[in-house]
């Protein structure tokens, strides 16, 4: 068991033993661990604050995790790390003091005399910097996914407006335009949306490259100011960024060059076809990327897991089993999100590869116009990644009060349940619509305005009103739910096993959890 384990335990049984010295050169110091064991027992925290005594040996471990947490980003400075912890930091100080025990807390723990924690002056020269550069990365890849976007509806709308064209569906169209006394035809708006073709091309290989030259810099920074650093070790910094950093690096280093050849290609007289095996084959490594963080991802989760499970058998009270189980209830959750979010993604990529692939080896228009649909979707899949993500974790949500209704199906469980039930149909909703109007509805408006602007203009008109409507019923939503989100955590008994008792078994929490 790890040196932090054994102090959490110290902290639950009340050991009057020193805090000893921890150092993040550690053999055994690893961020990933400590960030997924303050996370879990953060959140149970919020969800059982009003029950719970600042004496309480979670909340003491809790705050000594968090200091901890923000001295190690203090010497190796991340600052949105930093800032969310102090913002965490000054919620579990406002529930000491509420509490009124800060005097037997400084005795019980000689690290509250740092309990004001805050960034040390010389990290803050490099504030401005480093958070212009967070915002410059974000901006970086909101203009890449634009700019895939925009190619793959372009894509998919030169092929329908062929279609239409060799159909001769679009004279019919014609007369609208004439009524409006506009003359021009959809070969005109086509030519107008090839011009930029090539500077997009250009574009893409800039941003990629300027993207990758920012996260090589920024991972540079932080190996080498901990190799100057006696605190920090290099090794394991250098682990932690790569973890953090790879697969944005490697996609960036692929895209980039795939752009590169797609710009200077016919230049350099790279035949199409070959330029078209290489994306192909980059589109492969793009899956493989995605397992190889999967597998980084669980990996982590597993570690932790298995260090809570020799936690537990360690522990002596029921409290501290309870919430050890609850941190392992937490992760099992998480770690089911990000499993299905990943084989989101992969399913995604996979379409990608098996429409381009066909793209290959099989020609006609309608054929084109479905390939470039499937390409289309993929796209649309990869930008409504995280909304499928909300959606999961609204039935994860939904699975782990049901199972609490094993412990206790009490009227706030009934009311839990339902307003859940509303929260997963609404993440439902939400997924599809981004699902299907990333889909088709920019191809649909560009095909629209090949034959017609006023129709293309109406169907704009009408999806900026179906967006602003559906966000403004979906924030209140959110906001409310927050609360009920963490509740699902919540503590049931100091003696619960997480086992469903009998009915005439089951009791609900005491108003204070006291060891």
């Amino acid at each position: 068991m790890l040196k932090t384990s054994s102090l959490k335990h110290n902290f639950f049984n009340r050991t009057n033993s020193s805090i000893p010295e921890l150092s993040f050169t550690e053999e055994e110091f690893n961020l990933s661990l400590l960030s997924l064991e303050f996370s879990t027992l953060y959140e149970l925290f919020l969800s059982n604050k009003e029950r719970l005594q600042a004496n309480n040996g979670m909340v003491l471990y809790l705050n000594f995790l968090c200091n901890y947490l923000i001295s190690y980003y203090q010497t190796d400075y991340v600052a949105e790390n930093l800032n969310q912890l102090l913002m965490k930091k000054n919620e579990l100080d406002r529930f000491i003091e509420e509490q009124s025990i800060q005097n037997k807390r400084n005795k019980r723990e000689p690290l509250e005399a740092n309990c004001k924690a805050q960034p040390k002056k010389s990290s803050d020269e490099f504030i401005h910097s480093f958070v212009s550069s967070s915002k410059i990365r974000k901006h970086l890849s909101s203009f890449i996914s634009n700019r895939s976007y925009w190619n793959y509806s372009r894509a998919l709308s030169n092929h329908v407006i062929n279609y239409l064209q060799k159909i001769g569906a679009v004279d019919s169209l014609k007369e609208i335009n004439e009524l409006f006394g506009l003359n021009y035809s959809p070969e005109e708006l086509t030519a107008l949306l090839d011009k930029p073709q090539i500077a997009l091309r250009l574009l893409g290989f800039i941003l990629y490259g300027l993207r990758f030259a920012l996260n090589l810099l920024i991972m540079t920074k932080h190996v080498v100011l901990a190799a100057l650093n006696p605190k920090l070790s290099s090794k394991k910094v250098l682990v932690q960024e790569v973890e953090k950093r790879s697969y944005t690096m490697s996609t960036d280093l692929f895209w980039g060059t795939v752009n590169l050849f797609n710009f200077f290609g016919p230049h350099w007289g790279i035949d199409a076809f070959l330029l078209a095996k290489v994306n192909l084959f980059f589109l492969m490594i793009d899956i493989a990327l995605f397992f190889v963080l999967w597998h980084i991802e669980n990996s982590q989760y597993q570690f932790c897991v298995n260090e809570l499970l020799l936690q537990k058998h360690e522990a002596t009270s029921s409290l501290e089993r309870a919430i050890i189980e609850r941190q392992i209830d937490i992760l099992n959750d998480q770690k089911e999100i990000q499993q299905n979010y990943y084989l989101f993604n992969i399913a995604a990529a996979n379409v990608f590869v098996l429409a381009f692939a066909a793209s290959l080896i099989v020609s006609g228009p309608l054929t084109l116009i479905g390939l470039a649909a499937a390409s289309m979707l993929g796209n649309a899949m990869y930008n409504t990644a995280e909304e499928y993500k909300q959606y999961r974790r609204s039935i994860a949500d939904l699975k782990r009060e049901t199972l609490n209704g094993t412990l206790v199906a009490d009227d706030y469980h009934d009311v839990l349940m339902q307003n859940l039930r509303v929260e997963q149909a609404a993440a439902q909703t939400k997924f599809w619509k981004n699902l299907m109007f990333n889909t088709g509805f920019t191809a649909l408006i560009i095909t629209a305005a090949a034959v017609s602007w006023p129709i293309a203009l109406s169907l704009t008109l009408v999806y900026i009103g179906c967006k602003t409507n559906n966000e403004d019923r979906w924030q209140p939503k959110q906001s409310e739910s927050k609360p009920e989100h963490l509740n699902i955590y919540r503590l049931f008994n100091a003696n619960s096993t997480n086992k469903p008792p009998r009915a005439e078994e089951a009791v609900s929490l005491p108003l204070s959890i006291t060891e």
